[in-house]
């Protein structure tokens, strides 16, 4: 019964976290690394796969910090464990000079929430 138990809660360990490979945030996803800002959400995004997601609206907050980047297709998911946060990419970071102060400023649009880097 022990044994059973055990490699029960072994390949339980391994199902959990065999679907959680991340993204290295390297070549063509090298331009989502950094700290991104909207209204309500700060997401971190590190260039080794690991991310942090903030949520803070009114009363309510979420977070999830030291978890894995996966980018597949349109989607970006932050995932730790089994508690993930997924966005679909409207628009993946562009770069433009700001008129007023001559800065380089860096948006991304995920489920239509302007980010700003």
């Amino acid at each position: 019964m022990k044994k059973t138990v055990g490699f029960t809660l072994f390949m339980s360990m391994i199902i959990i976290f065999s679907g959680c490979k991340k993204t290295l945030l390297t070549g063509d996803y090298a331009s989502y690394v950094g700290y991104w800002r909207s209204s309500t959400t700060t997401l971190k995004l590190e260039a080794d796969g690991t991310g942090d997601y903030d949520y803070q609206k009114g009363n309510v907050s979420k977070y999830i910090h030291g978890g894995r980047v996966i980018i597949s297709g349109s989607t970006l998911k932050i995932k730790l464990f089994l508690v993930s946060k997924k966005y679909t990419i409207t628009k993946p970071p562009t770069s433009y000079i700001d008129s007023v102060t001559y800065q380089t400023v860096k948006t991304m649009t995920l489920d239509d929430e302007v980010f700003t880097h």
